[in-house]
């Protein structure tokens, strides 16, 4: 058996924590035989002592040697932004996408300096983009997803990436209707008024039903009185935040027959978000006491093909949708399962689901899981038998605090500027 080198034996003094020791073998194995293994050893030395200039210098003579090394690209970078080094340290990281393009956690690295450099006049956008493609990896979706939320307040209003203008979305003189079902005429009034301010500049009607035996039942009645060509199902306790509401939304049903702000192009249990991450998208603003969240699912936008199952908070589709696919007014007693079951029987029919991540909506509760729900969970599973299996346990939202209304209306146009910027880069 050959005898051990001096960079194996300084390797291993290394991981035992003998610095010193490996420090005088990583240098005699230089010495011998200068290489880029070598060298990022001595890096690695002197970064635990918290010599980072040192470190950097090892790490680019390292990368001199090996210029086609990707890790030791992403480490000198992750050591110049340790040095607040930006600049050096994202081209750094850039060099080893160009080596390796499926390294997520140097999309992150990268799209987290971008993003914390904006107020210097780093690239917004490129930091979300380097963000989103962090988040297609699952070692590093969270993160990303988590990082991309945030940097939305970074999102200039108005700026370079200004939201598109709504008369370019096809504005139309139909009338739209919303339909939505209450037991508290008060609360029901708050949403109407909001709904009202909302659609005035264009034709709408908005139905009220008083306390139907079920939302599928107030849904149908609904749907019988209004006359739109465009349908809007929605809880009484909802609001719209934000301008261009309906001319976004014809613009969605545009390239899909049924349209949610919430739901997954999975599906998993009776319920849409069991899907998990990384199926789940959209987003949606929550009341919290007297400040506000915004909830958002994904990095992607601003409008998802292909869902699977969207949440009932809010969903909209064409009349002919709505009347070939119908509500059913008995199957699901009260306010639980009649979503699911629609959505499930849409693409059933052949039918096309979507999340919008773009229409600023604002619900005042987050949904109830009590006894009812379980005796609707588990009808749903027995009609539904893809509902049976595994549920994941990644159901959360990536959460952004508002601290008022105003604040949670500027964050969604924030969102929608960056989704919009980011579909146009794509396409």
């Amino acid at each position: 058996m050959p005898a051990a080198s001096d960079f194996e034996h300084a390797f291993a003094q290394f991981r035992a924590g003998e610095l010193g020791a490996a420090t005088q073998l990583a240098v005699a194995a230089w010495i011998k035989s200068p290489d880029a293994r070598t060298a990022t050893l001595l890096a690695l030395i002197a970064e635990r002592e918290a010599r980072l200039d040192d470190a950097s210098a090892w790490l680019r003579r390292a990368s001199d040697l090996d210029p086609r090394n990707a890790s030791i690209a992403h480490q000198l970078g992750t050591t110049l932004s340790a040095l607040d080094r930006h600049t050096e340290a994202e081209a750094a990281w850039r060099r080893a996408l160009a080596l390796a393009p499926e390294r997520g956690a140097t999309w992150l690295a990268l799209g987290q300096s971008l993003l914390a450099r904006s107020d210097d006049g780093a690239d917004i956008l490129a930091g979300l983009t380097a963000l989103r493609k962090a988040a297609r990896f699952e070692a590093t979706h969270d993160a990303a997803a988590a990082a991309f939320v945030d940097g939305i307040r970074h999102v200039p209003l108005p700026g370079a990436m200004a939201h598109v203008d709504e008369a370019d979305t096809g504005r139309s003189d139909k009338l739209l209707s919303v339909v939505m079902c209450t037991v508290d005429r008060r609360r029901a009034e708050r949403a109407v008024a909001s709904y009202a301010a909302a659609l005035a500049p264009v034709a709408h009607e908005i139905v009220v039903v008083d306390a139907p035996s079920s939302l599928g039942a107030g849904y149908a009645e609904g749907l019988r009185r209004s006359r739109g060509d465009v349908v809007v199902f929605a809880h009484d306790d909802t609001e719209i935040v934000v301008e261009g509401f309906e001319p976004r939304l014809r613009a969605h049903l545009g390239r899909c027959d049924v349209v949610g702000i919430a739901g997954a192009t999975d599906v998993r249990g009776p319920a849409w978000a069991q899907a998990g991450h990384p199926f789940l998208h959209g987003a949606v603003g929550y009341a919290t006491g007297d400040r506000f969240e915004a909830h958002v699912y994904s990095t992607s936008g601003p409008l998802v093909l292909d869902a699977k199952v969207l949440d009932g908070v809010l969903i909209a589709m064409r009349r002919g949708v709505a009347s070939q696919v119908g509500w059913e007014a008995s199957a699901w007693a009260g306010f639980h399962g009649y979503d699911i079951d629609f959505c499930l029987r849409a693409r059933k029919a052949g039918l096309r689901l979507g999340v919008a991540a773009d229409l600023g909506v604002l619900h005042h509760s987050s949904g109830a899981f009590d006894e009812r729900w379980e005796a609707v969970a588990r009808e749903l599973m027995r009609r539904w038998p893809e509902l049976t299996q595994p549920v994941s346990e990644r159901t959360f939202a990536f959460a952004h605090e508002c601290g008022d209304r105003r604040a949670l209306g500027n964050y969604f146009r924030g969102l929608r500027a960056a989704l919009d910027a980011l579909d146009r880069v794509a396409a």
